[in-house]
């Protein structure tokens, strides 16, 4: 079903010619619903031949893991991008091959394991939900064996020269130190190389159709997943939490102008196209603050459903009342049971990362042993009292500078990409 062993074994110095001719030799036998997919050439790298049918297959099973329905539109806006793909999985392959690296059938095996557990397949049913939708598993297994073997390559080629300095990571550590009070964002990102200029109005349409597929309900992390150059690309395109002062000037003109679920439009940087997405927005707390622990007292004053105003500034006066005739936890654990007993969702020890936003900066600020102020909360107010509060963790250096080292990697394979296009011959046809 699946035509990459013929072009593959076509010798690395055919030219393009004999190696139409030698995929055409190889389809004389196929079904005959297939072989015009087949001989028709969707593009040429170097000696080998990416086919109509190629293309169509990889369509489907995008659309099959990004849960797209198989129309002409969603067709027409990712299948450019999807080309795009093909030819540098074929020019990873290519450099593998140039360096004699291979992938092992286990390895690729292990891989189909993992993505079973992480949609939460048993053992060997990936197989099956492949061809019960029509797929052969054999795509699959190709898009597999390209990213195992340019990780391979990345990792002989890039990563072992990557090293970073005490230097940079004690001033890396100074920045993040300096951030603290300063807006953040949570950064989902597409990213799209421009490597010449005549790809400059290709790459922006490619952008903008991607837009377009997320804007009718795909989603960001499964267009990222499939699309992205960069190596966020495998998490969904995650960059995590980004102080914007750390972006590029163009970018961070982008995120200003987003709230938070919103996308951006294509946005140009040096190297190329990007595509952004707020998840949310925070200030920048203290170095490790919201992963310590803190073991709090409350007292719920609850309101009934629908309570009119007056009843409710009733209650706030009351909250009140108590907290100024609250001395310490015992005094609040009495009081609760005094006043009102009624259960808040609010465990006694809690890191403050998993408290809503409201009661995380309330909590935050709170000195030991002192009353908050009520805070509004559904159908009433709580009163808090930070009882006992462990050490912050701190600044996690080992952490920095792994992202730093990520980000320094990330860099240096984009340009190892854009290098082998530019060396290679590349003959689009469609």
């Amino acid at each position: 079903m699946v035509l990459h062993p013929a072009p593959r074994s076509i010798p690395r110095r055919a030219t393009p010619r004999l190696a139409a001719l030698c995929v055409l030799a190889w389809v004389a036998a196929a079904p005959s619903a297939r072989a015009q997919e087949v001989m028709n050439i969707a593009a040429i790298v170097n000696d080998e031949v990416i086919s109509i049918f190629d293309l169509r297959t990889r369509s489907r099973l995008v659309m099959f893991s990004s849960g797209l329905a198989d129309s002409l539109e969603s067709r027409r806006r990712i299948e450019p991008q999807i080309l795009r793909s093909l030819i540098d999985e074929r020019l990873q392959l290519q450099e593998a091959k140039r360096l004699s690296i291979t992938v092992l059938a286990d390895e690729i095996k292990e891989a189909f394991v993992d993505i079973e557990t992480q949609n939460g397949l048993p053992k060997g049913q990936l197989d099956q939900e492949l061809r019960r939708v029509g797929l052969d598993p054999t795509i699959l297994e190709t898009q597999i064996r390209s990213a195992i073997a340019w990780d391979k390559v990345v990792r002989r080629q890039i990563r072992n020269q990557v090293q970073i300095g005490n230097e940079e990571v004690q001033e890396a550590v100074q920045r993040v130190q300096s951030q603290v009070g300063r807006p953040q964002s949570f950064l989902h990102e597409i990213f799209l190389a421009v490597d010449t200029a005549d790809q400059e109005d290709q790459v922006r349409a490619s952008a903008g159709r991607l837009i377009e597929q997320i804007k009718s309900g795909t989603p960001f992390e499964a267009m990222a997943r499939q699309f992205s150059q960069s190596g966020a690309g495998p998490q969904g395109g995650e960059l995590g939490w980004v102080a914007e002062d750390d972006l590029s000037e163009e970018l961070k003109r982008a995120v200003e102008k987003l709230k938070a679920g919103e996308i951006s439009d294509p946005v140009r940087s040096v190297a190329g196209y990007h595509v952004l997405r707020v998840r949310e927005r925070r200030i920048q707390q203290a170095p490790g603050s919201e992963e310590a622990s803190v073991t709090l007292r409350y007292i719920y004053f609850k309101a009934p459903t629908g309570a009119p105003v007056q009843e409710l500034q009733n209650l706030a006066q009351l909250a009140n009342l108590v907290r100024d005739n609250v001395r310490d936890c015992t005094d609040m654990e009495r009081l609760r049971k005094e006043v009102d007993d009624s259960p808040f969702p609010l465990p006694e020890k809690v890191k403050l990362r998993e408290l809503s936003d409201s009661l995380r900066s309330t909590v935050s600020s709170l000195e030991t042993g002192k009353p908050s102020n009520p805070v509004q909360v559904a159908n009433g107010f709580v009163l808090l009292m930070v009882c006992e509060r462990d050490k912050t963790p701190g600044l996690d250096v080992q952490r920095i500078e792994n992202v730093m080292y990520a980000q320094r990697v990330d860099i240096l394979m984009r340009r190892y990409m854009r290098d082998l296009r530019r060396a290679a011959f590349v003959d689009v046809r469609i």
